[in-house]
C-alpha cells in the first residue's frame, strides 16, 4: 500500500465569506505530514482543528491556498479530488452514529461495494478491517446496534479502513468511551500504524493520548499553526501550551513538581513508563 503524504500551502478558509457572519477558521496555514508518520493535532475548541482536517480529504476547499496529497493539488480537477478521497479516510467524532446496516459485516462492506467490488471481495476487505480494529468474528452477523459503545466505534473505524485508505484521519476517536474502551481503541490504532504503516492524523483533547502515541504534533490556535514539531519539544514549551489553552500531560506535570522539590526528575518525560525508568535509580539510592 502506498502511504499518503499530505501538504498544505498557505491555506486560508472562510465560513460564510462576504456576509456579516464571515469567520476566518484557518489563516494562512502551511504544514507537511510525512508518509507513514503518526501526528497529533491539538488545540482548544474553536482553534481550527476540525476545519483543518476536513481539508485533508477535500471535504472542504480552501478559500485560498493549496492542499496536496502525494504532490497533487486535490482541487485541480475531479479525478484528483476523487483520488484524494480514496487515499485519505476521515473518521469523525462519534462515527457510530453513521452505522445503519442490518449486520456488522454488511455495514463495513458497504463502502467497498460502492467502489464496485463483488460481494466476496467486499466481505473479504470488511473482515480484514474488522480483524485489524479488534472486532471478533462472533459479532459479524450481529446488528451493530447490539454492540457496546467501544465495539461500535471500532466497527465505524473498520468501515473507513475497508476502503483501504493510505492515510487515516481520526477526530477524537476515544470521545465518550469508558477507560477500557479508550485503551482498546488506542491499542488498535497503534496496531494499524505498526502493521499497515499507514499515515495517521490523530486529533485529541487528551494530552496524555497525544504524548503516548504521536511522534510529532500540530498545535492550533485561532485558526493558525502555533507549533509544528516533535511532541516532546511541544510539551516542554510551557509558553506555547499556555497560549493555546492547553496543559502538559499528567506525568510532565508530576515531574515538574518533583523538580521544584529538588529531585533530578526528567521534566521531558511524557509517560508513566518513561518516568518510572528515570526515577527508579534515584529512588534506590534513598
Amino acid at each position: 500500500m502506498a502511504v499518503a503524504k499530505i501538504e498544505l500551502r498557505n491555506v486560508t478558509y472562510l465560513y460564510n465569506p462576504g456576509t456579516a457572519f464571515e469567520k476566518r477558521a484557518l489563516d494562512d496555514v502551511s504544514l507537511k505530514i510525512e508518509s507513514g508518520e503518526f501526528i497529533g493535532v491539538m488545540g482548544r475548541t474553536g482553534s481550527g482543528k476540525s476545519t483543518l482536517i476536513q481539508h485533508f480529504n477535500a471535504l472542504l476547499k480552501p478559500t485560498s491556498g493549496m492542499v496536496l496529497i502525494d504532490g497533487e493539488d486535490v482541487n485541480a480537477d475531479k479525478k484528483r479530488l476523487k483520488r484524494a478521497r480514496q487515499k485519505v479516510g476521515l473518521v469523525f467524532q462519534y462515527p457510530e452514529h453513521q452505522l445503519f446496516e442490518a449486520t456488522t459485516l454488511k455495514d463495513v462492506a458497504f463502502g467497498p461495494m460502492n467502489m464496485g467490488l463483488s460481494v466476496a471481495e467486499a466481505n473479504e476487505r470488511a473482515e480484514r478491517a474488522l480483524e485489524m480494529t479488534g472486532v471478533e468474528a462472533k459479532y459479524y452477523e450481529k446488528s451493530p446496534f447490539e454492540l457496546s459503545g467501544g465495539q461500535k466505534r471500532r466497527v465505524a473505524i473498520a468501515g473507513v479502513l475497508a476502503m483501504t485508505p493510505s492515510a487515516l484521519v481520526l477526530d477524537e476517536p476515544t470521545a465518550g468511551l469508558d477507560p477500557r474502551g479508550r485503551d482498546s481503541i488506542l491499542e488498535n490504532i497503534c496496531r494499524m500504524h505498526r502493521e499497515m504503516n499507514i499515515t495517521i492524523v490523530f486529533v485529541s483533547h487528551s494530552m496524555n493520548e497525544i504524548a503516548r502515541l504521536c511522534q510529532r504534533v500540530v498545535v492550533m490556535d485561532g485558526g493558525r499553526e502555533l507549533f509544528l514539531g516533535n511532541t516532546r519539544e511541544a510539551f516542554a514549551k510551557s509558553e506555547i501550551l499556555e497560549r493555546a489553552g492547553l496543559s502538559a500531560p499528567q506525568m510532565s506535570q508530576v515531574m515538574r513538581k518533583l523538580k521544584e522539590k529538588g529531585m533530578d526528575a526528567p521534566i521531558d518525560a511524557l509517560t508513566s513508563e518513561e518516568s518510572a525508568l528515570a526515577l527508579a535509580p534515584m529512588l534506590k539510592k534513598r
